[in-house]
């Protein structure tokens, strides 16, 4: 098994973008797509069938299969796709995931996602195979029928969208707390249950997952996106950046840069 390409597609509205997202296509023998969606609401096409996009779902897509995406008017989707190569071992773990559709997760996974899109492509064999085996692991789990349905708390969920909501904005503890009705201390103890980090820093964190899409794929300056993500300069903003991914905005736009056509 072999990642072969891992993107993120952050608030897919873009005419050029929708264009390429949109087009029916499949992959070669051999292969398969995980979709993961993050937010926003559209149809997703596969083997004949149609289904509703919506938060935290993955589709597995199998090799040969036709599928596309669309975006509800006026709903920004944001999603990881990652393309994989399988060997007949995993032959009926993929074609049985593919059967099932559209599969909730309990708990969100965007980190998990996009530490395999940062290492999956790595240079290093050892990041490479332990990407995979991650991402296999997590393909068994869906295959264990334990995955639950239900959503994680209700105040924790709202919050996770006003922060995507006002991705581009600076807010605060309070600003959340007082969104979900709930005490500062009390929201933020739990918050930290659920998602593992306190809001403000998981907040940060979607802001420099943001940052890794724009560098990658748009032609935003590095000042640009510091302001659009509403930092106080663009000092502070590479600081934070190379804190979180090892790398300097630059460096990073130069190993991950990606065309439209040239995605998979």
């Amino acid at each position: 098994m072999d990642i072969l390409d891992c993107v993120f597609v952050l608030q897919l509205h873009e005419e050029e973008e929708l264009a390429w997202h949109q087009r029916v296509h499949a992959h070669k023998k051999m292969q398969f797509e995980v979709h993961y969606f993050l937010e926003g609401e559209g149809t997703f096409y596969t083997n004949k069938k149609k289904y509703s996009i919506r938060e935290n779902q993955v589709f597995i897509t199998s090799d040969l299969i036709s599928h596309k995406i669309t975006a509800d008017k006026d709903s920004f989707i944001s999603y990881y796709a990652v393309l994989m190569e399988f060997d007949n071992n995993d032959r009926a773990l993929i074609d049985r995931l593919n059967e099932k559709g559209p599969i909730t997760l309990k708990e969100n996974k965007r980190f998990f996602f996009e530490w395999i899109k940062d290492n999956g492509m790595s240079k290093n064999i050892n990041l490479r195979l332990s990407s995979c085996h991650k991402l296999l692991g997590f393909l068994y789990s869906l295959n264990q029928d334990f995955v639950e349905e239900e959503s994680i708390n209700i105040a924790v969920e709202k919050a996770l969208k006003y922060m995507r909501l006002h991705l581009f904005e600076n807010i605060s503890l309070e600003d959340l707390a007082n969104y979900v009705s709930l005490n500062p201390i009390y929201f933020n103890r739990l918050f930290c249950k659920k998602m593992n980090f306190p809001p403000i820093k998981y907040f940060s964190l979607l802001k420099l997952e943001a940052a890794r899409s724009l560098l990658a794929t748009t032609s935003l300056s590095i000042k640009e996106i510091a302001g659009k993500l509403n930092y106080n300069s663009q000092f502070h903003f590479s600081k934070a950046f190379k804190d979180n991914t090892g790398l300097s905005p630059s460096i990073y736009r130069k190993t991950h840069y990606q065309l439209i056509g040239d995605k998979k």
